[in-house]
């Protein structure tokens, strides 16, 4: 009896349970969906801790009054410390901002938002408690491209999530909701920098019909988050396209407004064309492969047209590697050096599937060549960066990938042989010797001076010849000074150097000033060049942290301008996001690479850099150029081949007194 009251009551049971949760769906769906919601993974980061930079984008947000039908959902985590006094650092908290006002949904136990598990978790609450219409999906935080993805959280070591890990959280979504249509949202969006990659789209085009993102580098402000509420609030049915081509506009009169707009880029992707792009991205590296592999003439050519296109973020020894490069000044330099009609037809067929992926960008001065994606490619010729790659969601087929191995290596191993035997291709080679620079014997040819009378000036020339030139990736030119006062030598930084590929002659004029900073003489790095101008790294101490202040210059370098300044981010392949946090009071100690020639007995251990001169800010921050002091004046060109080899010219000298050149030094 009693085991029958116990069935009966446990039947009972499941009976209301089913029927409870058959009310709550039902109501559930009777709920008038939002005609937009924004799913907003806020991973704050060392930007939120530093800057503050997550907070003032809250407080964007929540300046706009949103209507019935617009719904913004926050997930909030990944810093060290929030700025914002209501929100803890403590745990992951959820938040809703709609008509009714900002509000707490719910706290969660800390967790680590670089985790694919605990962003699908956040999504899947988003698409179940919050659908909507139309939605669109943002990253908030640090990016760093195809190799190391986007959203690192300062509470576990800058963890991030990588492509493939964003693979995993979305189809652990999509396979959790079985209801759920077939793209996860309408549109995903990277408020975070370098993520506009071929590799990212591929991952994305799955689960969502457009994408935007930069391949640059963006200030810490991110989106102009009230821009796009007001748009939104105003248009309750925007579609998603426009929304899109509304958050890179509005973006960029952000950065105009805020003097950022120079290298500033942003762009909207249709996600439908995706694949075609992929596969014309792909079938071009395929015939780069197969053109590699059969004479070395084409392996050096592409090795060297990677070398020369534009890349994004910083891509040097001292401040770090992204490995992003502009896909279609890639791909068209170094299928030009093929320039066969196969080669051409793939050009043309890759123009066209990027004209209809990417419909609308924006971008400034210094990257309005950019084609609006970037791809990987191995600057920094770093074996275990590339496998990496290799693994990662959405990387290139192996034509591609397999070139680049190629082309670090020199040589084939077992499964680069036996992938060309499946595919049939033709082998000339199993290996290649390239030509290095270091056996071209460039490093025993004399530049020379030559008079430029018009300016009255003198410019170093450095001829290397028509055949050697080929196997040149990069040349650069640097100069220093040994002081007569006190035989300290100090180098000073980079010049400038016009370039002529075909005949293979380099130039560079010989400088008489230096860049100074409130009067305060400055290293300066060279970072990208064009009829612009010039964008120079100067390496300081802020308050007592390696920084690298941003110096732009006009077309003939009389006159510039710094636009902020970025850390050494410590994590592989990101960049830290431009800061313009430059305050009257800070202190500012510049670097310059010197060496005490008098005293030392070993220059190549003894040449480093060292503090040169400190101060405080005072106002807005002066650059001018003021004389060279007294002494001998030493220029130099380095010149890369696309192996990272390098070699140094003879140098060239002479003698300043009060500002003039009185002695040439050949």
């Amino acid at each position: 009896m009693g085991s029958r009251l116990l069935t009966g009551s446990l039947v009972c049971c499941l009976l209301f349970a089913g029927m409870y949760s058959l009310l709550k769906l039902t109501s559930r769906s009777n709920e008038a969906k939002a005609d937009w919601a924004v799913y907003w993974y806020l991973c704050g980061s060392d930007l939120e801790s530093n800057y503050g930079s997550a907070s003032a984008d809250l407080n964007e947000l929540l300046s706009v009054s949103l209507p019935e039908g617009i719904r913004v959902v926050v997930e909030t985590g990944g810093t060290k410390n929030w700025q914002k006094d209501e929100i803890s650092a403590d745990q992951l908290t959820r938040y809703l901002y709609d008509d009714k006002g900002f509000h707490k949904l719910e706290e969660l136990e800390q967790a680590d938002m670089g985790k694919p598990e605990i962003l699908a978790d956040f999504l899947e609450y988003c698409l179940t408690e919050h659908a909507a219409e139309h939605s669109l999906l943002i990253f908030w935080d640090h990016g760093a491209g195809s190799l190391g993805g986007v959203s690192f959280d300062a509470n576990y070591g800058m963890d991030g999530l990588t492509l493939s890990e964003l693979d995993q959280a979305f189809s652990k979504v999509r396979e959790s909701m079985p209801g759920q249509k077939e793209k996860l949202v309408d549109m995903i969006g990277f408020d975070a920098c370098l993520m506009a990659t071929i590799d990212t789209l591929a991952v994305c085009a799955d689960y969502a019909d457009w994408m935007v993102a930069s391949q640059e580098t963006e200030p810490v402000y991110g989106w102009a988050y009230d821009s796009i509420l007001r748009r939104l609030a105003a248009e309750a049915d925007i579609q998603p396209e426009q929304l899109g081509v509304e958050i890179c506009d509005s973006y960029m009169d952000s950065c105009l407004r805020n003097d950022k707009a120079d290298k500033a880029t942003l762009a909207l992707m249709k996600l439908d064309e995706a694949k075609s792009l992929k596969e014309a991205y792909e079938d071009s590296g395929s015939l780069m492969f197969r053109a590699a592999i059969q004479e070395n003439a084409a392996a050096e050519s592409i090795a060297r047209a990677a070398g020369q296109t534009k890349s994004y973020g910083t891509n040097a020894e001292l401040q770090g590697y992204t490995n992003m490069v502009d896909l279609l000044q890639l791909t068209e330099q170094s299928l030009g050096a093929i320039d066969t009609a196969e080669a051409n037809y793939q050009l043309k067929r890759l123009r066209q599937a990027l004209n209809y992926c990417v419909i609308y960008q924006v971008a400034g001065e210094l990257n309005e060549d950019s084609c609006g994606l970037s791809c990987y490619y191995p600057l920094d010729r770093d074996m275990r960066g590339f496998r990496g790659y290799r693994r990662q969601t959405g990387s290139a087929d192996k034509d591609m990938t397999f070139l680049y191995e190629y082309l670090l290596n020199g040589s084939m191993n077992e499964e680069i042989l036996t992938h060309i035997e499946e595919k049939g291709y033709s082998l000339e080679q199993e290996a290649y010797t390239p030509v290095t620079i270091n056996e071209l014997g460039l490093e025993t040819v004399c530049p020379a001076w030559i008079r430029d009378e018009e300016d009255d000036a003198y410019v170093l020339a450095f001829d290397v010849g028509e055949e050697a030139v080929r196997h040149i990736a990069g040349v650069s030119s640097n100069f220093g000074i040994k002081e007569d006062d006190t035989g300290m030598f100090y180098q000073f930084g980079d010049s400038k150097v016009l370039s002529d590929w075909v005949d293979g002659t380099f130039f560079a004029r010989a400088p008489v000033s230096c860049w100074t900073l409130e009067g305060h003489r400055i290293h300066t790095l060279l970072m990208d060049s064009g009829e612009y101008g010039a964008v120079y790294a100067i390496p300081a101490m802020l308050n007592g942290e390696k920084i690298f202040l941003r110096m732009i210059t006009n077309s003939d370098e009389t006159e510039a301008r710094v636009e902020g300044f970025f850390h050494e981010s410590g994590v592989p392949y990101m960049m830290d996001r431009e800061s313009d946090g430059l305050k009257e009071g800070d202190e500012l100690t510049t670097l310059i690479i010197s060496l005490d020639m008098e005293h030392s007995d070993n220059y190549e251990r003894d040449l480093m850099y060292r503090p040169y001169e400190t101060f405080r800010l005072e106002g807005n921050l002066r650059l001018s150029r003021e004389a060279l002091p007294d002494g001998i004046v030493a220029m130099r060109f380095v010149l890369d081949d696309a192996w990272g080899n390098s070699v140094i010219s003879q140098g060239g000298g002479y003698q300043l007194k009060d500002g003039v050149i009185t002695e040439i030094y050949k």
